[in-house]
């Protein structure tokens, strides 16, 4: 019997393998989407689980109040923790964290066989206390006093493999070697690690003593100013509760602050398992996840599983004719509506099985492809048994869903219409054909949306990168200098005047729009009551201006003679003149302020140019003309002479820094990479909108086949009496333009609702104008004519002879 069962469901199978196979490929495509969510969901909500502590285990985030902005940080400043360690005794710990830090290591330093490595953001600094309650499995050394040595440093396995590949399996050899970092500290290795894992909130593959910080940085040791990279956490005792220290984050600012510092600063905490889903705090050590993109790709996946569902069955019912004798004979042999039923459902089933089998392949090739596009953040998105088990229940829910209908549909005809006629049982009940059009509006719906979607993310995508930002950024490299050594740089200077492949150059802390912007805050002398006020703040030279062709509107270009660290002359923005008691740009010129303890005067005012992303307006901005704080060389390059210009500098910087890698970027290429973000949600909607569109395709397919089998006779009785192609295609297409237009009806308001949601995260934005949507109408009337068209073409083709014979 179970045999008889078996061979029967595979015959049905085979019989129509067409239908089956256009069911496995929708079923695929909705399953792998859903799977990749669900591996990349559970990946973004683990971070820092593991941590033991994570629960009672706080970070502190800084809220500074300007007259002119708000800034919200999870870096703190270096004296904080010292004073939390005076007032605050009663807690379990306290931690201080430098990161994520770029390194120059040379490993067997002086020796014959000395290796150097540049590594980038895989250092972070932290004092003796971050091993004592943050957990990491130790291969050799001990956890507990690894960082207590001022000079200690701690490699990750992956980093013993690329440093030591001689020593792995031996790595207590590794205790007390030397290694050289920034060019002239030794430090040494204290312990070796398993390489950490990536969903952490502080990432690191090297940790090393804090000490090593302030080596470097000694005027951030007792610094209230900055707070660009520090770190600081709190470790809860068991029933103590933040909100009772944060209460008390008021008082403490008011006695260690000044009156106007304590009126602009406050204190918050978040929790550890918290931080990576709170995008609020910044990127203070990984990148956060934006819990409403989250949220809109789980819906879009959910979307689309539908539309699989949707497809199925529709194409289920295609099948009715063929399927109705077969049903009418069972039921006269004795066969159970509840057999049936459970037959239909097991072929759904194993359908369902073997979709479940090609989306697994699927989502591993998806998630490869995703980890690689995301290796800068150093995500690590894998399968596991969980996935498998997630997709046990996955295969009987979307069984269920879009089985059910079909098997109750088919098993409920009567044996005596079933074997008179296989359309008898649907053509009397209009209420069948009035679910597949339900059906058919809920896929063009979502197919619309997708659309819609795709359209105006991929336009905005294009405004980010094409948006005059107030600068050249075309032809553009920045070359990263390192240190201040003037001999150095003056050779590199004397050889780049000397290429012709570069048009102009300029030296300064970073491009326009860049990574490494500065921030601090500012007061007007004379207006002194208007308080502290924040601005941006850039380190150039007498050039930087004429290679990038900002555009100055008042004043002069900083000189030659003005380019060190004793000269007090600024120039500004427009948007900081807006911040001074003057009526004009010009007005600016020769007003004094107060930035970083130097009274300096205005020289000049450039017109605005974007520093920040479009999702922020153009801040005040200051260009300080301090040499000790420039870190690259930005220049200009004809554009077919790229090529020649890096092999020449290459060369050059061999000789001037021979322990160094030439390290380039466009800033065409950064300013690109600083919308990774966006970029990738575009490339994803672009991928599930293609998905929603093949699906709804086969679910229309599916739909038409069903009408040119029913409508076989009335094609070849129009076809006698001479109806063109034409008129056969428009009897079969009307009703589904009509369809069309009602999805059209119901998507567009949805996807002007949610894309305007997302276009209000960002301040420079692209209209929702009716060409976008009507566009996507355009896209589905197209493809809807695409898909009925072959239908029809097929039918209009057929013999008549063939369809008005008697069945």
């Amino acid at each position: 019997m179970t045999k008889t069962f078996i061979l029967s469901i595979l015959r049905n199978l085979w019989k129509n393998r067409v239908t089956s196979a256009i069911n496995v490929l929708a079923l695929t495509l909705g399953l792998s989407s859903i799977l990749f969510l669900f591996v990349q969901n559970r990946y973004e909500n683990s971070f820092d689980i593991h941590q033991p502590k994570a629960d009672r285990i706080y970070r502190v985030n800084t809220t500074m109040e300007y007259p002119n902005r708000t800034i919200n940080s999870g870096n703190t400043q270096s004296m904080l923790i010292k004073v939390m360690r005076n007032d605050y005794p009663e807690l379990e710990g306290l931690i201080q964290v430098h990161g994520r830090q770029n390194a120059l290591l040379a490993v067997n330093p002086g020796a014959s066989n000395e290796k150097v490595f540049e590594e980038q953001n895989n250092l972070i600094l932290a004092d003796s206390s971050f091993l004592k309650h943050f957990d990491y499995d130790f291969i050799v050394g001990n956890k507990r006093t690894a960082l207590d040595t001022r000079n200690a440093i701690v490699l990750s396995e992956k980093m013993v493999e690329k440093y030591y590949p001689d020593f792995i399996g031996k790595e207590a050899a590794l205790l007390g070697k030397e290694i050289s970092l920034y060019d002239s500290l030794r430090v040494f290795i204290t312990g070796v690690i398993e390489t950490p894992p990536s969903n952490s909130s502080i990432p690191f593959q090297l940790l090393a003593s804090s000490e090593i910080y302030y080596q470097v940085n000694d005027w951030d040791r007792d610094n209230w100013g900055n707070i660009s990279s520090g770190l600081t956490f709190v470790v809860l005792k068991e029933g103590q509760t933040p909100e009772s220290f944060e209460k008390r984050f008021p008082e403490m600012v008011k006695k260690h602050r000044s009156e106007e510092a304590a009126s602009s600063t406050s204190y918050s905490l978040i929790n550890l398992i918290d931080i990576h889903n709170e995008p609020k705090w910044g990127f203070a050590g990984n990148y956060t996840n934006d819990s409403s993109l989250t949220i809109g790709f789980t819906a879009i996946g959910l979307f689309i599983m539908l539309s699989a569902c949707i497809n199925f069955i529709n194409i289920q019912t295609v099948q009715v004719m063929t399927r109705s004798k077969e049903v009418g004979i069972r039921k006269v042999l004795g066969g159970t509506r509840l057999q049936l039923i459970f037959q239909f459902l097991v072929e759904t089933v194993l359908l369902t099985t073997i979709s479940f089998v090609f989306a697994i392949w699927i989502t591993e090739l998806a998630l490869n492809g995703w980890n690689d596009l995301l290796s800068i953040v150093g995500m690590n998105m894998q399968i596991d048994a969980s996935v498998l088990l997630f997709g046990v229940g996955l295969i009987l829910l979307v069984s269920l869903v879009a089985g059910l209908y079909p098997a109750l549909k088919l098993s409920s005809f009567d044996p005596s219409e079933s074997l008179r006629s296989g359309f008898s049982a649907l053509t009397r009940s209009k209420s069948g054909f009035n679910l597949r059009q339900v059906l058919v509006v809920t896929q063009f719906t979502i197919t619309q949306l997708m659309i819609i979607g795709t359209i105006v993310v991929s336009v905005q995508m294009d405004y980010f990168i094409n948006k005059d930002l107030g600068f050249d950024k075309e032809e553009m490299i920045t070359i990263n200098t390192y240190n201040q050594d003037r001999q150095k740089t003056d050779r590199l200077i004397r050889a780049i005047e000397a290429m012709p492949e570069v048009i102009s150059y300029s030296f300064s802390s970073g491009p326009p729009m860049d990574a490494g912007r500065y921030s601090t805050s500012f007061k007007e002398v004379g207006h002194e009551d208007k308080g502290d006020m924040k601005t941006r703040n850039k380190f150039v030279d007498h050039r930087y201006l004429s290679t990038y062709n900002i555009e100055l509107i008042a004043g002069r270009d900083f000189r030659e003679s003005e380019y060190n660290d004793t000269i007090d002359a600024f120039i500004v923005n427009e948007a900081f003149v807006k911040q001074l008691e003057v009526n004009s740009p010009e007005e600016a010129i020769g007003k004094q302020i107060l930035c970083y303890g130097v009274r300096a005067v205005i020289v000049g005012v450039t017109k605005d140019f974007h520093a920040d992303k479009l999702d922020q307006e153009i801040s005040p901005m200051i260009l300080f003309p301090w040499h000790h704080n420039v870190s690259g060389a930005d220049l200009k390059i004809a554009t077919a002479n790229l090529g020649p210009a890096l092999d020449k500098l290459e060369g050059i910087w061999a000789e001037v820094f021979p322990t160094r890698t030439l390290q380039f970027q466009t800033v065409d290429d950064f300013i690109t990479e600083s919308y990774l973000v966006e970029d990738i949600m575009a490339k994803s909607i672009r991928i599930f909108s293609l998905v929603a569109i093949c699906i709804g395709c086969l679910g229309l397919y599916g739909l038409v086949s069903f009408m040119s089998v029913k409508r076989k006779k009335e094609i070849g009785i129009r076809k006698v009496l001479g109806a063109s192609f034409g008129q056969i295609l428009f009897s079969f297409s009307n009703r589904f333009f009509i369809l069309t237009f009602v999805a059209f009806l119901i998507s567009a308001p949805l996807a002007y609702f949610s894309m305007d949601l997302w276009l209000a995260n960002y301040v420079y934005r692209i209209p929702l104008s009716w060409e976008i949507f009507a566009f996507g109408l355009l896209i589905t009337l197209l493809l809807t004519m695409l898909t009925v068209g072959y239908i029809s073409f097929r039918a209009a083709r057929t013999n008549p002879a063939e369809t008005l014979q008697v069945e």
